[in-house]
């Protein structure tokens, strides 16, 4: 112990230094916690999403669901269902919600013809080309004819923090698809 100093001086002051590191470090852990929390809500609204179009081309590949609007307009009910079920539904059903069917040309898989219910949308426009659609049907070998949904959903953040909005734009942008094919009668 130096000369002149009390005893007990030297705990005090390194409960101090702590205190000042652990307000020094704090912005940058609630950063990280922010990030964390807005990442997993992201996450979460993405495999929601994915399953729930998933489940619509499922639906729309029975040969049950006519290859027509009125097939279409079938799809986006059960799609816009689910996702007002998982309380999900920030969405245009008329524009967000993008059903395609395709069918391989009867001369053979060189060419394939397709309908979009809604035609092109700015809001929502099709990933899917029909070159992608057409090796896409090269893998169903028993089927010529395809069924696509796509969904556009803005995920909005859910802390809104000013550095967090800074880094990541707000709402994001998700856009899911599935193709799949679909049975004949």
């Amino acid at each position: 112990m130096p000369h002149g100093a009390r005893p007990g001086c030297e705990a005090r002051g390194g409960q101090g230094q702590g205190l000042v590191e652990f307000i020094a470090v704090l912005p940058i852990l609630l950063l990280l916690l922010a990030g964390l929390v807005e990442t997993v809500a992201l996450a979460n609204d993405y495999l929601r999403l994915q399953a729930t179009v998933r489940e619509g081309a499922r639906f729309g590949s029975h040969a049950t669901v006519p290859a027509t609007g009125a097939g279409a307009e079938q799809i986006r009910d059960l799609v816009l269902s689910q996702l007002e079920a998982k309380k999900m539904a920030r969405l245009d059903p008329e524009q967000d919600i993008l059903v395609i069917f395709a069918r391989l040309d009867s001369q053979g898989r060189e060419r394939i013809k397709r309908w979009q219910y809604p035609p092109a949308s700015a809001a929502c426009p099709s990933v899917l080309t029909s070159a992608e659609l057409l090796a896409r049907a090269g893998h169903y070998r028993d089927s010529t004819a395809l069924v696509a949904v796509e969904v556009c959903l803005n995920h909005e953040q859910l802390l809104g923090l000013p550095i967090v909005s800074d880094l990541l734009p707000d709402p994001i942008p998700l856009h899911i698809h599935m193709v799949m094919p679909r049975t004949q009668p």
